[in-house]
């Protein structure tokens, strides 16, 4: 199966959000959890940033979803699939 290069941009572009959203989740619920007690339920759920850090981590895991299986085709094709099952050859 060969992948077009359209896809294969499509990916990189993914694997590049997925660092962006990462750096930016992980930032921004530490600028939260520094500001506000964890403790306190309802002043983080009524925080900006603190919900912006939660989205950020429901997109990167729907584009590492898509990195994954479109990178695990590209190893699929360029290896036996043997391999991936771990058959003996």
């Amino acid at each position: 199966m060969k992948l077009s290069n359209s896809t294969l941009l499509a990916a990189v572009l993914c694997c590049v959000l997925c660092v962006v959203l990462s750096v930016t989740a992980i930032s921004l619920d530490q600028y939260t959890l520094s500001r506000i007690d964890p403790h306190n339920r309802m002043a983080l759920c009524l925080d900006n940033y603190y919900n912006l850090a939660h989205w950020a981590y429901l997109l990167y895991d729907l584009f590492h979803l898509f990195v994954i299986a479109v990178f695990a085709l590209v190893l699929a094709e360029t290896t036996s699939w043997e391999a991936w099952m771990g058959a003996a050859l």
